[in-house]
């Protein structure tokens, strides 16, 4: 392998930015016409949520969250099955510019 080239680790992986009313979520460029959502954050959403990512064939979940906001999603994406890791803010800060929670759900994504 060259220095130019990479192996994926997580190549099922799916990135999610959580907010306090909503989450942007992004999955690999392939898998939807939208590869990158905002789903609010009541119950049925959560579930919609994770059925989309079901549908995107994703197992692997890589979530950014500040607060508890971030708790009845990650216990819903382990209840169905999916491995779910929480990050924290300061070790994944994306580079210096314009910040918006659509760049960091893509951001969250390409780095698991």
């Amino acid at each position: 392998m060259n220095k130019n080239t990479f192996e994926l680790t997580h190549p099922n992986a799916a990135g999610i930015y959580i907010g306090a009313s909503s989450h942007f979520v992004a999955v690999p460029p392939d898998r939807d016409e939208r590869p990158v959502r905002e789903f609010p954050s009541f119950t049925e959403d959560l579930c919609a949520l994770a059925d989309w990512l079901t549908a995107c064939g994703v197992d692997t979940v890589d979530m950014k969250a500040t607060g508890m906001y971030g708790i009845p999603l990650f216990e819903l994406l382990e209840f169905r099955g999916f491995s779910v890791y929480l990050v924290n803010a300061r070790h994944v800060k994306n580079v210096s510019g314009r910040k918006s929670d659509v760049l960091d759900c893509q951001w969250l994504q390409q780095l698991i």
